[in-house]
């Protein structure tokens, strides 16, 4: 089986902050993207363009080592327009994905492909953070 094709990471967010982290509740990647428009297989099918979301060193992002990333969202499948495509909302009972979360750490996103010659476009992409709201009397 061939292994995902990635292009490396595609952007990387600014170091976490202790305040930030203690606050935030959830973070969500939303990405305008499409895949390369067409495919060998059955129309319908599972799509083979994903995006990857992890928490990371930032020396670590582009190192080469296995890294735990998570898989956000696929593109829909054999679609040459772009799209806007909402990933998993990652919430802070989400272990796997938050265990890692540090100050001076980053989010990173990734664009992945499975096969060669295959792609994985992306125009524009953002990730939505929500906090925890503690009013003060």
């Amino acid at each position: 089986e061939d292994q995902p094709q990635t292009n490396g990471v595609w952007f990387c967010t600014a170091l976490l902050a202790n305040g930030v982290l203690a606050h935030l509740a959830s973070i969500q990647l939303i990405t305008t993207s499409h895949d390369q428009g067409w495919t060998t297989d059955i129309p319908g099918t599972t799509s083979f363009s994903w995006f990857e979301i992890g928490i990371f060193q930032p020396d670590e992002v582009n190192s080469g080592n296995h890294l735990p990333w998570h898989r956000s969202h696929t593109n829909l499948v054999a679609q040459e327009n772009f799209e806007i495509r909402h990933g998993e909302l990652f919430t802070r009972d989400n272990v796997a994905f938050w265990g890692n979360a540090r100050a001076g750490k980053v989010v990173a996103v990734r664009a992945c492909a499975q096969k060669r010659f295959w792609s994985n476009t992306g125009q524009h992409a953002e990730i939505r953070a929500w906090s925890w709201f503690r009013p003060r009397v």
